[in-house]
C-alpha cells in the first residue's frame, strides 16, 4: 500500500523567519581588501601566546579578548597571508585560536576584526619555529 502524501501550507511569516536563519547561520562571501580601516576601533588584545612542540611540528593557542560596543564582529586570524581561522558574528568577550599549525622557519600572525566594512588595526606576532 503506497504511503499517503499530504499538503502542508507554510504561513508567510514562518518562511520569513527561516529566511532570516538562513542569512544568519552562513556568512556572505567578501574580500578584505575592500574593508576600511577604522583608528576608532580598540584593536584586539592578545592575553598570552602559548607554543606547544609536537614532533617536528609546532601547534600554538592564541587566546585573546575582543572589546566592542554592542557591535557584532567577525575575528580574523591571518597566517603567513592566508586565511586560516575566524569567528563569525560575535560579541565582546575572550576567545581563543587554538591548535594553529605552524610551519618550520617564521610565521606571520595577523589578527583584526571587522563590523559590517569597517576593520580594527591589526595585532602582528612573529613566531620562529625550528
Amino acid at each position: 500500500m503506497p504511503a499517503k502524501s499530504e499538503k502542508v501550507r507554510i504561513p508567510l511569516r514562518e518562511n520569513a523567519f527561516r529566511q532570516e536563519i538562513k542569512r544568519n547561520i552562513f556568512p556572505t562571501i567578501y574580500n578584505d581588501e575592500d574593508f576600511f580601516l577604522n583608528e576608532k576601533f580598540n584593536p584586539i588584545r592578545v592575553l598570552s601566546i602559548q607554543k606547544k612542540e609536537l614532533l617536528t611540528k609546532s601547534k600554538i593557542n592564541i587566546p585573546f579578548e575582543l572589546m566592542i560596543d554592542k557591535l557584532h564582529a567577525d575575528i580574523f586570524l591571518i597566517l603567513n597571508g592566508q586565511k586560516t581561522d575566524m569567528y563569525y558574528s560575535v560579541t565582546s568577550g575572550k576567545y581563543s585560536f587554538r591548535n594553529i599549525l605552524l610551519r618550520p622557519g617564521k610565521n606571520e600572525l595577523e589578527i583584526f576584526y571587522r563590523v559590517q566594512m569597517s576593520k580594527s588595526p591589526s595585532i602582528f606576532i612573529t613566531q620562529t619555529v625550528k
